[in-house]
């Protein structure tokens, strides 16, 4: 199965994939706060996600969009102001809004946590998003994603 980098061309269309794959999702759902807001903002997100990815870790794909995968670099554990403001995720909080973004940073401040503590002194893989579009699951596109990316 062929996978490919996303390039900045991409971007959107990759975001409307990952916005498909996880409209279900009640992780997402909680961080958007609506099944409404969800749908509104997104694919703006998961854009800022994918231009931080083809910038400074690796944004993945299939051939034809079936499925996309980002990857943070392996020791990439925290964003840099310079790195944020480069790659266009300084938008986040504007994109999301102050109660999901609120929501959001509670996620992370608590999987940090975690983190450290089953993982002190151990290198660790991050990968950040994996979502296959629906029409498409249990076809092996995650697999071969997830291959590539680690």
């Amino acid at each position: 199965m062929n996978v490919c980098n996303i390039t900045e061309t991409e971007a959107s269309g990759a975001a409307e994939i990952l916005s498909v794959a996880f409209e279900q999702d009640p992780f997402m759902l909680w961080v958007f706060g609506s099944q409404e807001d969800y749908l509104q903002k997104s694919q703006k997100f998961y854009k800022l996600c994918i231009q931080y990815c083809i910038h400074y870790g690796y944004a993945l794909r299939t051939e034809n969009f079936e499925a996309v995968a980002l990857r943070k670099k392996p020791g990439d554990i925290s964003f840099s102001f310079w790195r944020m403001m480069r790659s266009g995720m300084m938008k986040a909080p504007g994109v999301l809004g102050k109660p999901a973004f609120d929501r959001l940073m509670a996620y992370d401040k608590l999987s940090k946590r975690v983190r450290s503590k089953e993982l002190p002194d151990r290198p660790y893989l991050y990968c950040w998003l994996l979502g296959t579009h629906p029409a498409h699951r249990e076809r092996g596109f995650a697999d071969a994603l997830m291959v590539r990316t680690f």
